[in-house]
């Protein structure tokens, strides 16, 4: 049974697909980019999307660590998505 356990624990590790998260991160606030769909690699567990409240009302959509992306949540002058799933992160 333990044998069974930890296959199942390495198969999930070695075969599970990696995230994929929408990208745009203008080359300076306020700027348009474009959008394309990046893979996360393991230490960025989450797609995040944020829009700045003050001026010059930036924007970007990228992975992140779900902690960190929680944490931007907590700023009043950010409006910040955080999640976890394919191309979640949209506005």
């Amino acid at each position: 049974y333990i044998k069974q356990v930890f296959f199942k624990v390495l198969s999930d590790e070695l075969f599970c697909e990696a995230l994929d998260c929408l990208r745009c991160v203008p080359t300076k606030a306020g700027r348009d980019c474009e959008v394309t769909v990046e893979t996360c690699p393991p230490e960025k567990d989450g797609c995040a999307a944020a829009k700045f409240l003050r001026a010059p009302f930036g924007h970007f959509q990228r992975c992140m660590d779900m902690s960190g992306c929680k944490q931007f949540q907590t700023n009043a002058y950010i409006n910040m998505k955080c999640c976890g799933t394919d191309k979640c992160n949209t506005f």
